[in-house]
């Protein structure tokens, strides 16, 4: 089965603070949530969350606020953020 997909939700997404710790700038880029998914696979647009271009990059990279942090941290990380997200926007993924 597909991911889903809903512009409109990435629209919404994208609107939202960044939520790299401390950040308080606008996201403007949707992450999709790297959990559960192997190379080229993206997840469902209901499991994406909000980052801005610098910290989106340096959670790519390993960089800046997110160094030193392991497979783990930044899985669980992953999944508190797109809870919270989806709080936020009033969705609920059916799992």
């Amino acid at each position: 089965m597909k991911p889903a997909r809903d512009a409109a939700y990435l629209a919404r997404v994208r609107r939202l603070q960044c939520r790299a710790p401390g950040c308080q700038r606008t996201a403007h880029h949707a992450h999709h949530s790297t959990v559960g998914r192997g190379m080229g696979q993206k997840a469902s647009d209901y499991d994406a969350f909000g980052m801005c271009h610098d910290h989106h990059y340096q959670f790519h990279s390993g960089t800046g606020a997110f160094a030193g942090w392991d497979r783990n941290r930044r899985r669980e990380w992953q999944l508190e953020q797109v809870s919270a997200t989806q709080l936020t926007l009033g969705h609920e993924q059916c799992k």
